[in-house]
């Protein structure tokens, strides 16, 4: 079951996530072209953000049991310290 849950809770984040992280670069990059500097770097962030809240949402899918570390790939620095390897 934990799996399954796994499984449901990160492919549903997958989706929603990334394509808020691709829209939102798309309007960085539309910000930029258009010489808005603090409109792009407000839409980057907000795309680095969303892979944040992906990532989290990874870790809670993984939940405490023996999935736990199933997404471990995903541990990039630039994510902060709630998404830090358990030690």
């Amino acid at each position: 079951m934990q799996f399954y849950t796994a499984h449901v809770v990160y492919q549903t984040s997958l989706q929603h996530f990334a394509v808020v992280a691709i829209a939102s670069l798309a309007e960085s990059i539309v910000a930029l072209s258009a010489h808005n500097r603090t409109g792009a770097v407000v839409a980057a962030n907000q795309s680095m953000d969303a892979l944040a809240e992906l990532f989290a949402a990874q870790r809670r899918a993984e939940g405490p049991g023996q999935w736990r570390g199933l997404f471990a790939m995903d541990r990039l620095p630039y994510v902060g310290p709630d998404h830090a390897t358990p030690s």
